[in-house]
């Protein structure tokens, strides 16, 4: 059995907002960490280029959150659930 797709891992949310952070099926942190890196370049664009990670946090409640600038100076947050996050690594 082949392991799933990055795409196949999101299950639902836009990461707009607390209510809607985007929701990973269960995988290991590195892997969740990645695959919110991916998210946040697929919706706005190159890392360095098009936006500027500011800070990212993980907070207690379950949730990391980007803060981003993009290169019109905007700042967006990008919200994610990390409840699924497997932290046992091998």
């Amino acid at each position: 059995m082949s392991a799933p797709d990055d795409d196949e891992l999101i299950i639902d949310g836009d990461g707009e907002s607390p209510e809607t952070a985007v929701k990973f099926r269960p995988c290991h942190i590195r892997t969740r960490v990645a695959l919110e890196l991916r998210f946040i370049c697929q919706r706005y664009g190159k890392e360095g280029v098009d936006w500027e990670e500011l800070i990212h946090m993980t907070s207690l409640d379950q949730q990391s959150v980007w803060s981003i600038e993009l290169a019109d100076r905007t700042q967006r947050r990008v919200y994610f659930d990390t409840s699924q996050t497997i932290y046992d690594e091998q």
